[in-house]
């Protein structure tokens, strides 16, 4: 994970300095991606976790790391469209991404193709308008807590069911490195919560091991 946040606070620091020519802000548009073609991924309840990850990767690499939200893919990065089903109980409002309560939509990318991933999202407007980085999104206590790159503190912000309110600055965009800090965490709750990230964050990026 450090690798991811080295290059984000690069990127974003230069720019996006030498990203192919063209993508530029002005011609850049999020990624919906075919669902009609997408790798479904249906998750037990009661699944650990572990064995989860490992479904999810299926005969991916090993080092796959699952993103979603507004961002934007292409051939360059190999990516493989999922949506991983975990058949949340609780009502599934749609979320900005196309995932919703009960599902994520979104995509595998190796790591070995995570810089040129990083360079294509820096041209997203919502970076360029306002205040781009990248932030911790981690699950502790059956919760997602916030640090910032310039903070020594954690943020609470529940399952993000609503987000909560005061925590996020006007003009503020953030990419969400997730990160489980919780030995035996709950799968569904976990997804559940994860799934209503990009309400509040301009993507989020999942490494699966």
């Amino acid at each position: 994970m450090l690798r991811f946040v080295l290059l984000l606070s690069m990127l974003f620091a230069c720019g996006g300095a030498q990203i192919d020519a063209k993508t530029t802000s002005s011609n850049w548009h999020p990624s919906n991606g075919d669902e009609e073609s997408a790798l479904v991924i249906t998750i037990d309840r009661g699944t650990p976790w572990k064995d989860v990850a490992t479904k999810i990767i299926g005969d991916m690499c090993a080092d796959a790391v699952l993103v979603w939200g507004d961002l934007v893919v292409d051939e360059s990065v190999r990516p493989r469209t999922v949506v991983i089903d975990f058949g949340a109980s609780i009502s599934r409002r749609p979320a900005s991404g196309g995932s919703g309560d009960g599902k994520i939509k979104g995509w595998l990318v190796c790591s070995a193709y995570m810089e040129t991933f990083l360079k294509l999202q820096t041209m997203n407007p919502r970076f360029k308008a306002g205040h781009g980085g990248s932030g911790d999104l981690k699950w502790r206590d059956g919760q997602l807590w916030l640090r910032r790159r310039w903070s020594a503190a954690d943020v609470a912000l529940g399952q993000l069911d609503p987000p909560p309110e005061g925590v996020f600055q006007k003009g503020e965009a953030l990419a969400g490195i997730v990160a489980i800090e919780d030995p035996n965490p709950k799968t569904e709750a976990m997804l559940t919560a994860l799934a209503r990230a990009p309400r509040v964050f301009v993507f989020a990026m999942f490494p699966l091991r």
